[in-house]
């Protein structure tokens, strides 16, 4: 679970802005509004008299306050972990499988920053947590300031949910904090489409809760509207893609595989795609792991990532940040300059995302690109495709080494 480790510390990092240490008291008040995270169905009660502000952030949600305080009492996120896995770890481990238990508490003391006997393991309502009471200083000039956070955090059906309350145990308001976190009920979307799985708004016949007939399925820049069967597109349709043009057809569907077509014979170039298809070829939505780097989710065309789409770098990229959303990737084939070949993402001219690079040298990099160079997880292949480097890169050079993985 190591390279997932930049996403969960991006965020508790924005988690970690400086909140009040101590909450106004506040009486005779009940759980009765409901908020619900758009990206996982899950829904929070929280009290009559507090407030929340939606953020605009990939991962944090939300933050909650009082009706006596302008700051934040509570922050709520939520990020997709299991996307992130690597083709291998995904064919090993199902969205389902990822929860709790694939986590220690040592794995989630180094993210927040605390000794693994500061973490404990507390169940509230049906749901597991790890939970941990944080003292943060921080030095403003010669003022040293010290903050306290208590974290909850849980992993639901691949999902990371993740809560921070201003405050210690103590605080007049924690017992409020611990009612909302109890009310949390998850996985209403994903238990339908698995998260991140179809991802998208369903609108239309159902047959036992899952799409079944003729409806609509909705996502950030395109849509399908068709036939469904057992929850996935199925037959006739039409999909609409984020740049006005469409494609239809009578024999839609979906799957979920391995693939290499782009460059069989290297090892590190194994993905795993899941997704609609047309006439067998990958076209529509879709999501793309790759074993040596990251995940793609966006448009397909004639199996190829094609329009919109983000990539998640697997390890930070040199910019410090982990997503790249571009509304015109294209994926090329043997592209050659200054006598490397490089087979491929690509954005606005630059190779980007996943890509193997034949180097003029005869070695073979297969991994993650930023602005044309080796940049984040890659693996570097001899001319006989051993592997010989596997590692983090930092504009094409290598900076972290792993240790040589076993035959």
């Amino acid at each position: 679970m190591k390279r997932i480790f930049c996403l969960l510390l991006t965020l508790v990092t924005v988690l970690s802005l400086a909140l009040p240490a101590q909450a106004a008291l506040i009486t005779l008040e009940v759980l009765k509004d409901t908020y619900t995270d758009p990206d996982t169905g899950t829904t929070l009660t929280y009290p009559r008299l507090w407030n929340y502000e939606t953020v605009e952030s990939s991962s944090i949600k939300i933050k909650f306050t009082s009706s006596s305080t302008g700051s934040p009492l509570m922050q709520y996120g939520s990020a997709d972990l299991w996307s992130t896995f690597s083709a291998a770890t995904q064919s090993k481990l199902s969205r389902s499988d990822c929860d709790n238990s694939q986590f220690s508490k040592s794995d989630i003391a180094k993210v927040i920053g605390v000794k693994a006997k500061d973490i404990k393991i507390v169940t509230l309502g049906n749901q597991e947590y790890f939970s941990a009471e944080v003292l943060k200083t921080k030095q403003s000039g010669k003022i040293k300031l010290s903050v306290t956070a208590v974290y909850w955090i849980c992993i639901d059906n691949g999902w990371l949910y993740i809560y921070q309350f201003a405050g210690d145990t103590s605080s007049p308001d924690y017992g409020k904090f611990e009612s909302i976190v109890a009310s949390a009920s998850y996985g209403q979307a994903p238990a339908l489409y698995g998260g991140n799985y179809l991802e998208g708004i369903y609108r239309g016949d159902e047959a036992n809760s899952i799409a079944q007939g003729v409806g609509t399925l909705i996502w950030e820049k395109s849509s399908f509207s068709g036939t469904f069967k057992n929850g996935f597109p199925c037959g006739e349709g039409t999909f609409f893609f984020s740049d006005g043009t469409c494609m239809t057809g009578s024999n839609w569907g979906w799957v979920s595989e391995v693939c290499t077509s782009w460059v069989p014979e290297r090892k590190g170039a194994e993905m795993f795609y899941t997704g609609m298809t047309l006439d067998g070829e990958f076209c529509g939505f879709g999501f793309l792991s790759f074993s040596s780097g990251g995940t793609f989710r966006g448009e397909f065309k004639d199996n190829d990532p094609n329009g919109w789409g983000i990539y998640v770098y697997r390890s930070p990229s040199s910019d410090s940040s982990c997503i790249k959303e571009a509304d015109n990737w294209i994926t090329v084939h043997e592209e050659n300059r200054l006598k490397n070949c490089y087979t491929g993402l690509k954005v606005n001219k630059k190779w980007q995302g996943f890509g193997i690079g034949v180097l003029k040298s005869g070695y073979c990099y297969c991994g993650e690109i930023v602005n044309d160079y080796r940049d984040g997880h890659g693996e570097l292949y001899t001319k006989k495709d051993v592997l010989e480097r596997w590692g983090i890169y930092r504009k094409g050079t290598i900076k972290e080494s792993y240790p040589r993985p076993k035959s």
